[in-house]
């Protein structure tokens, strides 16, 4: 079962975890008389992706889809969206950082990285 595309690109290994949340997005001025007002322009949805660990070819695909463009199409496992277990929830969004470490494995004699991290916010 497919957890998790980028692009329409899937990788070999789903997310070990995927944190969701919403960011509000809101504009804030004063009035003459010194009074804040706060309008609340929206919500979006924040998904933070965790891998406990990546194949090399895997995180270049990863990186490469999130520098082509400055937006991407995200699909995933929603859960409070369907519990159809082939549906998955697509958005529009910007990736933010993306965290890695090297991890040299033994069994393969190769490098593979370790606590890879990346969040997209919804546009």
């Amino acid at each position: 079962m497919i957890l998790f595309k980028i692009n329409s690109q899937t990788l070999s290994k789903n997310p070990s975890t995927m944190k969701n949340g919403k960011t509000k997005i809101q504009k804030s001025d004063r009035t003459m008389d010194g009074t804040l007002v706060v309008d609340i322009i929206a919500y979006k949805d924040t998904v933070t992706f965790t891998w406990d660990f990546l194949s090399n070819d895997d995180l270049k695909v990863l990186i490469n889809e999130i520098t082509a463009k400055a937006l991407c199409t995200i699909e995933y496992k929603d859960v409070k969206l369907t519990t159809d277990s082939s549906e998955l929830k697509t958005i529009v969004a910007q990736p933010g950082d993306i965290s890695y470490a090297p991890h040299y494995d033994y069994a393969t004699d190769s490098i593979i990285w370790k606590s890879v991290s990346l969040t997209f916010t919804e546009r």
